[in-house]
């Protein structure tokens, strides 16, 4: 019986090296096509497709100020692209970003328009409340909508890039992905850089949109219904490919739109984060059994593998337990090959883009990596079954309950000054 289980950890080891393996060259071959066998074809990181005229407005969600909002900001007031009206979104008059907005644009050129959410429904987010405010408001002239998160740092080509595939008109949508090139090597740190490195390839083959770098034409927002679907959702971007369907449109992801995101974390507060993440999967697409499998057969993999090796050793069975040991030592290695794949692919185009995607690497980096690979593969299905399971899940200091038919209700609204006053709050988690 044992050689039996050790014989089919064995091929679910291998099987899974096989199919993460697929998911990563689909990724990387959509990131450059050169790796398909077509030398001569060109990438969508280097191409330049034509420029899309129109009027755009660009919206953000603050609550509280993020470390990187500066940087955010500079970015923002830096865009190339000859018409855009930004639009600020708070939840709160008093809150402090409003103040570090208006001293900010004080001598700048460019004058955000500000909307205050102080209806807050709640059968949603504030994200989701905050974005129907705005969109509500926007003048009918308005072609474009474009959302970037505050800790989106972009260059002055990102918004003439992230329209530019509305040249064609069964595009309904564009985004980007979220890239962590993190400049400390604290386990927290590399541990979400880890697990986003392995999100993205699922992200991009699942059709997942990602509302730091999101955009829609105007006119199909409301067409396909994100308003109402809005009205009741805890986040704006998972649904995103899965509305468009019904219109025979389509989601597309602009590969040179790899945002880099150089902020730290602590471990807590990263695992909060992906479980979170994945709760939006599980809350709005439907590939949530396929990353709720995927998380199974990882969990198997991780926990039941190495107990069926040790028991082999220790009941004299060494073959089978010896083999199954290669295949776990296949498939680490693997893993660890195909994240460097990603990385390679990414930190390419990042390069191409801006000369970014660097990061710090030496000794201490590395093995904190390679102890963060680990420690995903032992946490991610912990993540998944916490947001299989989970009843209440706090956002930036706003505690949602979550009914079993998927039904959100936000509990106590708490102003963001006041959030120091309720401890138990978290407070330095992102808005996105």
């Amino acid at each position: 019986m044992l050689w039996f289980l050790n014989a089919a950890a064995g091929i679910l080891l291998v099987s899974l090296t096989a199919l993460q393996s697929i998911y990563v060259l689909r990724y990387r071959t959509i990131l450059n096509p050169q790796l398909a066998g077509d030398p001569h074809s060109e990438s969508d990181s280097s191409k330049q497709e034509a420029q899309v005229e129109g009027t755009a407005a660009l919206l953000m969600c603050l609550r509280g100020v993020d470390p990187s909002l500066t940087n955010c900001l500079a970015g923002i007031v830096s865009q190339n692209h000859p018409d855009f009206h930004l639009h600020l979104i708070f939840d709160d008059h008093d809150d402090p970003a409003v103040g570090f907005v208006h001293n900010y644009f004080a001598d700048k050129d460019i004058q955000p328009v500000l909307h205050f959410n102080t209806a807050r429904p709640k059968t949603c987010s504030l994200k989701c409340s905050g974005l129907i405010t705005a969109v509500e408001a926007l003048p009918d002239e308005i072609e474009f909508v474009a959302l970037i998160d505050a800790d989106t740092v972009a260059d002055e080509n990102w918004l003439i890039d992230l329209l530019s595939p509305f040249t064609d008109p069964k595009v309904g949508a564009t985004t980007g992905n979220r890239w962590f090139t993190p400049h400390d090597s604290e386990l927290g740190t590399v541990f979400r850089k880890i697990w986003n490195a392995a999100a993205v390839p699922q992200m991009t083959l699942y059709n997942i949109g990602w509302g730091g770098t999101l955009a829609f034409r105007h006119k199909t927002i409301q067409e396909a219904g994100f308003l109402n679907a809005w009205k009741t959702a805890f986040c704006e971007d998972t649904m995103v490919s899965d509305l468009l369907k019904p219109l025979g449109m389509t989601l597309k992801r602009v590969p040179s739109l790899i945002m880099e995101n150089t902020e730290s974390s602590r471990l807590s507060d990263a695992f909060r984060w992906i479980t979170r993440q994945t709760l939006t999967v599980r809350l709005h697409h439907r590939m949530w059994p396929m990353v709720l499998g995927h998380a199974i057969l990882t969990a198997i993999a991780c926990y039941v593998a190495p107990v069926l090796m040790l028991v082999g050793f220790l009941t004299g069975q060494h073959s089978s337990a010896t083999i199954l040991f290669a295949c776990f030592l296949i498939y680490q290695l693997a893993n660890i090959g195909l994240l460097m794949a990603i990385d390679q692919s990414n930190k390419r185009v990042l390069r191409q883009r801006s000369g970014g995607g660097s990061g710090r690497v030496d000794a201490s980096s590395i093995v904190t990596s390679v102890c963060a690979t680990l420690l995903n593969q032992l946490l991610f299905p912990l993540a998944v079954f916490r947001a299989w399971t989970t009843r209440e899940v706090d956002w930036r200091g706003i505690k949602y309950s979550i009914g079993r038919s998927g039904k959100l209700e936000m509990q106590d609204y708490i102003p963001y000054r006041l959030l120091s006053t309720h401890p138990e709050t978290n407070t330095i988690e992102s808005i996105n």
